[in-house]
């Protein structure tokens, strides 16, 4: 596991970028996922941050010990709180590629496109009503990372 305690770590700036900034995102085709319920979705992971003060906690040291082959960074807890962008991080947030669409979508059925939806709590208002309809969705990604309630 590689340590980062400087802001001034190039690839702690680079981080920093992807994490605030959706076009760096598109650019690199990666998204933030913040929990260990998302990392465990089944999603590639390029690299797994974690706040060196939540290593320990029992759900994150369980979940590095069940992914030995992953490849872990650990950062400051002030570094990994300046990456998060929620009031309260889980303390473990993963860089995994961007989905890319299976094709346009169908002109012949109905489904919900979303973008620039700015909280994540709209977004679950709008999905909710379109999974009781039994519409798929498509979302493009938001400067918010993925989170698991």
């Amino acid at each position: 596991m590689k340590h980062i305690t400087s802001r001034d770590n190039p690839h702690f700036k680079q981080l920093n970028k992807l994490a605030h900034s959706s076009r760096e995102r598109r650019k690199a085709g990666l998204m933030l996922l913040d929990g260990v319920h998302l990392l465990d979705a089944g999603a590639r992971l390029d690299e797994v941050l974690v706040a060196a003060g939540a290593v320990d906690k029992p759900e994150i040291a369980a979940w590095l010990a069940a992914h030995g082959e992953a490849k872990v960074l650990c950062l400051a807890d002030g570094l990994f709180n300046e990456l998060a962008t929620v009031d309260t991080p889980s303390g473990i947030m993963a860089l995994a590629p961007l989905p890319q669409p299976a094709g346009a979508p169908r002109h012949d059925v109905d489904c919900i496109l979303l973008d620039g939806v700015q909280d994540p709590g709209n977004l679950g208002s709008i999905l909710r009503p379109g999974l009781v309809a039994a519409r798929p969705a498509c979302w493009p990604g938001r400067p918010f990372p993925l989170r698991h309630p």
